[in-house]
């Protein structure tokens, strides 16, 4: 049987840390206090690997990857990248743990099946990031005061790169309208409440940009 991406679990699990987290506060916040809350995962840099010769680069990333060494899952990021992009890319592979996907123990290349069915885990994977930077519930409240959920804004009040409050737009106007199920919207109220603070824009587009150096990877 195909494996296909199920959207409704990365949403619950997402929704589940927004409502349990310490870390999350405010927006943008700490991708490695994350994981390290929810988890019992080391995070380390491309550096680290490379000083301890780990050959991180060929497990095919880039940006960030999770391994397992040892009986240890290890996530390795490239912080050379700018923080924006580190976050999303920590999350993200947080994610395919968090959510229960089989973690890579081999350099073998992967059949055809696996291929197809890691390509399904990175859409969940990439769903369960975008909710947890970009909460759906926080974008629907905002749009029903009055903002405009466009890149920019997305960019400057929840510290994003341009591709991801793009990729978070489209899915936004697609689905505003949604009917979620039960289970989906079960933490909506909670959600909603527990960052009424971050909410309370007084001026539209308001700008946080500045801050963002200050707030950990």
């Amino acid at each position: 049987m195909t494996y296909k991406p199920n959207f409704s679990k990365a949403m619950i699990k997402a929704n589940e840390i927004l409502i349990e987290s310490n870390t999350i506060k405010d927006f943008p916040f700490s991708a490695v206090k994350i994981a390290e809350e929810f988890s019992d995962i080391c995070c380390h840099s491309f550096r680290y690997a490379q000083a301890h010769n780990i050959p991180i680069y060929s497990f095919g990333s880039e940006s960030a990857v999770i391994v397992e060494l040892n009986g240890r899952f290890i996530l390795f990021f490239d912080d050379t990248k700018n923080r924006c992009h580190c976050r999303y890319s920590i999350l993200h592979e947080f994610g395919h743990l968090y959510l229960g996907h089989p973690i890579r123990t081999t350099l073998q290349p992967l059949s055809l099946q696996d291929k197809e069915a890691y390509g399904n885990y990175e859409v969940e994977a990439n769903y369960f990031a975008a909710q947890l930077v970009m909460p759906f519930q926080l974008l629907k409240a905002l749009d029903k005061k009055g903002y405009d959920i466009n890149v920019d804004f997305l960019r400057k009040n929840f510290g994003v790169s341009h591709d991801a409050a793009q990729r978070r737009v489209r899915c936004f106007q697609k689905n505003k309208s949604f009917f979620f199920s039960l289970a989906e919207r079960e933490y909506d109220t909670k959600i909603v409440q527990k960052y009424k603070k971050f909410l309370g824009f007084s001026e539209p587009n308001i700008s946080y940009i500045g801050l963002f150096s200050s707030v950990a990877i």
